[in-house]
């Protein structure tokens, strides 16, 4: 399996745990990580998998995560399987927003196929550190990110 971690960072907490996923995605095959503002749309062609990061910010996208969507060519994520991830402080999902939930209903609505729920990954603040427990978290998503990827094929 061929995986590519975008993503967008702040405070590097994003950045951070997109390279964790991608060193627990290297166990099931070929992953790497890239920045958003430097992915081209024709990087999605070697992918079997595309995982999103990006930090919360407030109920609105990061402006690169904003451009990427707008830009992606819907045809190049058609049937592409997708997992999408975001950091943000620990607080009800209705007061603080998610980026994974946004990025997700915006690329399900380009016709790719979500192996599995958005999730957040907690920071004590915006600039951080990373929550107790949120690395763990993100090894274990991964795992499970490969699996319902292989059982939709």
């Amino acid at each position: 399996m061929n995986t590519i971690v975008l993503y967008d960072s702040r405070f590097s907490h994003t950045e951070h745990l997109a390279r964790e996923i991608a060193e627990k995605l290297k166990e099931h095959g070929e992953a790497g990580t890239m920045r958003i503002d430097a992915f081209k749309s024709e990087d999605l062609a070697r992918a079997d998998l595309l995982v999103v990061g990006a930090p919360s910010d407030g109920f609105g996208l990061t402006p690169a995560i904003e451009e990427f969507l707008e830009n992606v060519p819907p045809s190049s994520l058609l049937g592409k399987h997708v997992a999408v991830f975001d950091t943000r402080q620990r607080a009800p999902w209705l007061v603080i927003g998610s980026a994974a939930q946004r990025i997700a209903r915006r690329m399900r609505g380009m016709g790719a196929v979500l192996v599995a729920g958005p999730i957040s990954f907690f920071v004590t603040s915006k600039e951080g550190p990373i929550d107790v427990g949120e690395e763990l978290k993100a090894d274990e998503w991964a795992h499970l990110v490969v699996e319902k990827s292989r059982n939709l094929n």
